[in-house]
């Protein structure tokens, strides 16, 4: 289990502790961004399934790639940037007939395992609603989705995504 000092550390001193040799810092790293990371993947790919394999690949390349950060307070949008080139490698791999989730599959998807401890109509009425409101979501322009999902989702601060996504806090802000 990791400590309170690991887990309320800076970007920076976690990636330093890393270079270091301190293993459970990167933990850490990755606990605080999988999430973030999960999600422009699936931005770019569609699919949860490929989305999660990817944030592992992109883990990984960050964790080999760590000692050629030259800021590491820049973590976190050198990691947006990490994760931007591994999902596009991905999806140009991808077979042309590939099927990928859509508003309706992503919602079931996201739904079944929160309320699969209520009956039936409860769990039928919630996957409407999901699918729904991930309808209007996936209306939204992609920059703005992205924003709105790591405020949301993630609940991550206006400055947090600011500093991942390398844009001003107000940009932010305004999506």
């Amino acid at each position: 289990m990791q400590n309170t000092a690991l887990k309320n550390a800076s970007d920076e001193s976690l990636v330093e502790r890393t270079l270091w040799g301190e293993v459970q810092a990167f933990g850490v790293l990755v606990n605080r961004y999988r999430g973030a990371v999960t999600l422009i993947a699936h931005e770019v790919l569609h699919s949860w399934t490929l989305a999660e394999d990817t944030a592992q690949e992109v883990f990984l390349v960050a964790y080999h790639s760590l000692s050629r950060l030259r800021e590491p307070e820049r973590f976190a949008s050198w990691l947006y940037a990490i994760t931007r080139h591994q999902a596009r490698k991905a999806y140009r791999k991808l077979p042309p007939q590939t099927t990928l989730d859509t508003p309706e599959i992503e919602a079931v998807t996201r739904t079944q395992y929160r309320y699969s401890n209520h009956s039936p109509e409860h769990q039928a009425l919630q996957v409407e609603r999901s699918q729904n409101l991930w309808k209007a979501i996936h209306r939204l322009k992609p920059e703005w989705r992205v924003v709105f999902l790591l405020r949301y989702e993630q609940e991550w601060s206006a400055s947090q995504i600011a500093a991942f996504l390398a844009i001003p806090t107000t940009t932010v802000n305004w999506r």
